[in-house]
This record gives structure tokens, C-alpha cells and sequence, in this order.
């Protein structure tokens, strides 16, 4: 019985924080459609081990959230942004400190998704946005027609992401296989140039004269990600971190060589040739490869585009979101309309891989454009909902999207 305490002590410590929106309309006869779509997500997150373990681990999680912590985090985050929030948008401090209780204990949104999705503008639509809180589990339940669940596994195991039993799934996280693999449908991919195994010790193929890019196998989002930059004229290489996260840049072949051996003693990587801009990319005054994020959705075999966001990274790293019309290929960058050079060929790259995984029901592609062409970097199964919302300033429930949620719950159902 101890035993099983400490374990629960430990699980309830990692979930801190609510995974999922929860609210007591839950449970009423007559809900919307929006509402019924977090219900689910709820009734998903705790779908991991015993069903006795399960009900403690969720019972515990709550009371320690509606009894404890949302108060801490209610007056955290109001004395860091209420004042800045009034001046800018005149929002009186007593009303954001009751939406803030509002949000937290009716809903079990963290305060700090109340300021980061600007509730305090639009609180009537509350229940419209997917959050950043239950994003993981949000894609675990809609994603394959059955919701990917942990039913009966041991406790122990309740670390590990719960889904790793998929084969599209699978393939989005191993880098190497998914380029390899998409390639042959007709879509062009960055190509592995080496595998670094995990405690590689011979790291000579990292130098051949030219700027290469360095990232984890099961990556994603750029994270712990690292450019190898060549200089042609001197012969010197230069290893930084792509995210910028990271001051500290290595110089010369032994910093280098140490510093990445050390890197893949946790992780492979692959090393793939260092991507550059379209020079249609020239008028934005940055050298970082601009990356498009297109969502594609996919609507009983026929795949579907259903938003896209251009990422364009500065010069001093600051990264700036631009929503791109899906149906024209159109952005406006300094209050200019450009239309994307070869939109047509960055669609059909999409709706091609997609077709390859069509079991999932939506996927995040990340693209470049280069001077040869579109090239896809990658595909991701749980993609960030934040970055899109924010970009067309509309909650996700309120696009196209909630269409294909609201079909695939049905599906589920039956």
C-alpha cells in the first residue's frame, strides 16, 4: 500500500498542472459541440494503467489544483501582467482577477493561458480554443480513430508517452526513416548525409567543407538542433545552436568534435546539408531558412488544407509568425501582399506525405524554399496549436478544423 502512495505521489508530481480543460458542463444533458470535444480530451487523459489507479492519480491531481495551486498561480500571474494588461487594453484589475478564478477553477486553464491567449479580450470564447496545457493529449485522442489509449499497463510505465504504439506515428519521429521513406512517394525531403549513432566516437564525416545541420533523430520544432557553418575562404567551422537558446558557439575541429560527442551520448543524430532561402526570402533581412507550417487534414481519404503560418526568423533571432491564405498562397509582410513562389508545389508536397499516413487525422508539416525547390523537413503528429491560433488570431474550434474533430469523435463513438 506504501508502495503504491509513493507511486502515486510521484505520478501526481509530474502533473502538476491540469493536462486538460475540466468543467462541471461536463456533465450536463444539453452541451455544445466545442464542449463535448474537451470533454473527451478529459475523459482520454487519464486513460493509463489500473482503472482503481487511475481514478486516485486524477482525484489527487484536481484537489491539488482547485485547493492549492491554481490560487498561487492565479496571483502569480496577475501581479506579473494585470497592471500592463489595464493600461494597454483597459481592462479593469477586478474584473481580470475574477475571469482569472473563472478560468482556473471553472475550467482548469492555467492563469497564464488566460493572458497568453488574450481571454481577457474574448472570454465568451473560452471553450473554443484548444490550449497549450492539453495539446498532447488533445492530439492523442483525435488523431487515430480509436483514441490511443494505455489501458491495464503497470504503473511503471506511465512515464512513457502513451502514443508509441502507431506506425505513422512512429515514422514522423524517426527523421531518417520518414525522409527516406516520403521520398519515394514523390516528395522531395532533406536527405541524411550521416547517422551519428548513439556514443558515436568518429565524428570525421561531420567535416566536408561545407555547412551542415545536425539534429536529433526523434526531434522536433527545431529543438536541440545545431548548425555546422563552413567558411570557405579561411576553412574554418563554426558549430552553434539553431534555436539561438544557446550564447555559446564551438570553433575548430577538436571543440567541435567534443562538444558533439558528448551531444549524441544521449541521442543519434543525423546530419543533413544546411538549408538556404529562395532569394524571393532576400526582401525579409534575415539568413535563417524561413519555414512554412502547413495542417492538413484528412477528411475520410481525401486530404484537405486547412491552414498555414510562415515562420521568418530575424537577424537577432526573434522569430515573427505570418498567416498564409491557403486557397491563394498570399502573406502580408510589412503591410505588402506577396504571393509564395510555387504555393501549388508546397501544397501537393503535403497532401502527398499525408496520403502515406492517412490514418492520422491531422499533421503539422514543416517546408523550405529553397533555391532548388520545396523541401520538406518534417511532419509532426502533435503540432503546436499555440502558434496557429495566435497567427490567425481565431481559435482553432472556430476554423475548419472543428469540422474534422467533431467527425472523427463520431467515428470513435460508434
Amino acid at each position: 500500500m506504501l508502495r503504491t502512495l509513493i507511486r502515486l505521489k510521484r505520478r501526481v508530481g509530474l502533473h502538476i498542472k491540469p493536462k486538460t480543460l475540466f468543467s462541471l458542463r461536463f456533465f450536463s444533458k444539453n452541451i455544445s459541440s466545442t464542449t463535448l470535444l474537451h470533454k473527451a480530451v478529459f475523459m482520454q487523459s487519464w486513460r493509463c494503467g489500473t482503472k482503481d489507479v487511475r481514478f486516485w492519480i486524477q482525484l489527487l491531481s484536481w484537489i491539488n489544483w482547485f485547493a492549492f495551486l491554481s490560487w498561487f498561480e492565479i496571483v502569480r500571474h496577475f501581479i506579473i501582467n494585470a497592471r500592463n494588461v489595464s493600461r494597454e487594453y483597459h481592462i479593469p484589475l477586478w474584473k481580470q482577477f475574477s475571469e482569472l478564478v473563472y478560468v482556473a477553477l471553472y475550467y482548469g486553464i492555467p492563469p497564464e493561458e488566460y493572458y497568453l491567449f488574450s481571454l481577457f479580450q474574448s472570454i465568451a470564447d473560452i471553450e473554443d480554443y484548444v490550449y497549450c496545457c492539453e495539446r498532447k493529449v488533445w492530439h492523442d485522442t483525435f488523431q487515430l480513430q480509436r483514441a490511443i489509449s494505455g489501458f491495464e499497463r503497470p504503473i511503471s510505465g506511465l512515464e512513457r508517452s502513451i502514443s508509441a504504439n502507431n506506425d505513422s506515428i512512429e515514422l514522423l519521429r524517426d527523421k531518417a526513416r520518414f525522409s527516406e521513406e516520403i521520398r519515394r512517394c514523390g516528395v522531395i525531403t532533406t536527405p541524411t548525409l550521416v547517422f551519428l549513432a548513439s556514443g558515436a566516437s568518429d565524428l570525421s564525416p561531420l567535416f566536408q567543407q561545407k555547412s551542415l545541420f545536425l539534429k536529433p533523430v526523434s526531434g522536433s520544432r527545431a529543438q536541440n538542433c545545431f548548425k555546422l557553418t563552413f567558411d570557405s575562404s579561411s576553412e574554418d567551422y563554426e558549430l552553434e545552436h539553431y534555436q539561438r537558446d544557446n550564447s555559446h558557439a564551438y570553433y575548430g575541429k577538436p571543440e567541435i568534435q567534443a562538444f558533439v560527442q558528448k551531444l549524441v551520448m544521449g541521442e543519434p543524430y543525423i546530419v543533413q546539408p544546411l538549408l538556404v532561402n529562395h532569394p524571393w526570402f532576400d526582401c525579409v533581412a534575415t539568413s535563417e531558412l524561413c519555414v512554412f507550417r502547413i495542417i492538413t487534414a484528412n477528411d475520410s481519404g481525401r486530404v484537405e488544407l486547412v491552414a498555414g503560418v510562415l515562420e521568418i526568423t530575424g537577424p537577432d533571432g526573434v522569430k515573427q509568425n505570418y498567416n498564409v491564405n491557403i486557397d491563394t498562397g498570399t502573406i502580408s509582410v510589412s503591410h505588402v501582399d506577396c504571393t509564395v513562389p510555387d504555393w501549388i508545389g508546397i501544397c501537393e508536397s503535403c497532401m502527398k506525405a499525408h496520403a502515406q499516413l492517412s490514418d492520422l487525422l491531422t499533421i503539422g508539416w514543416d517546408l523550405a524554399l529553397t533555391p532548388e525547390g520545396v523541401v520538406l523537413l518534417e511532419g509532426n503528429y502533435s503540432w503546436a496549436t499555440f502558434p496557429i491560433q495566435a497567427t490567425l488570431q481565431q481559435p482553432l474550434l472556430q476554423t475548419e478544423l472543428a469540422s474534422f474533430y467533431q467527425k472523427r469523435l463520431k467515428q470513435q463513438s460508434v
